[in-house]
């Protein structure tokens, strides 16, 4: 006689799993189709990358540039918005906030500067120690330089008006 063995909650795990990873696919595929760059981060000097997204090629770099150490994503952020990241990061970890945004420029690839803005999760273990950032980065260089011309449409606005009242 044979004997029979009951994997039924066998099937219903391999199922749950494939479930599982067809929405993973699904999921990576709608943020590499997406304009935000998903990261997540180390919480430590200049925010060594543990994972980013195949769409970080919008800003000329490779997901291998990340993850290799070759590139830290702190020797990125312009110089002259690296300090005011780190000072008000620090403020919202120092302050118990769960998240952090903020605007700032970073170096493309080429070179170029785009104006984006991040928007991330402070991860903490149970004694309230940060672990990891996570966080997506979406390029608004195109906003910032529409809002630019705006402000200086409205100041010309100003001073032809104030020009020709004194007229």
């Amino acid at each position: 006689q044979g004997i029979v063995l009951d994997i039924t909650s066998r099937k219903k795990v391999e199922k749950a799993l494939r479930k599982s990873l067809e929405m993973q696919k699904m999921l990576k595929t709608i943020i590499n189709k997406s304009p935000a760059v998903a990261f997540l981060w180390n919480n430590i000097e200049n925010w060594p990358v543990n994972f980013v997204s195949e769409n970080v090629t919008q800003f000329g770099y490779l997901v291998e540039d990340f993850l290799s150490g070759n590139i830290l994503y702190g020797n990125i952020i312009h110089k002259e918005d690296v300090q005011a990241v780190v000072e008000s990061l620090a403020r919202s970890v120092r302050e118990g906030y769960d998240s952090f945004e903020m605007e700032y420029r970073i170096f493309a690839g080429d070179g170029s500067i785009r104006w984006v803005e991040e928007r991330t999760f402070i991860q903490r273990d149970i004694k309230g120690e940060v672990t990891q950032l996570q966080g997506i980065v979406i390029d608004v260089t195109e906003r910032k330089e529409a809002q630019k011309m705006l402000d200086i449409q409205r100041e010309l606005g100003v001073s032809l008006s104030t020009t020709w009242n004194l007229q």
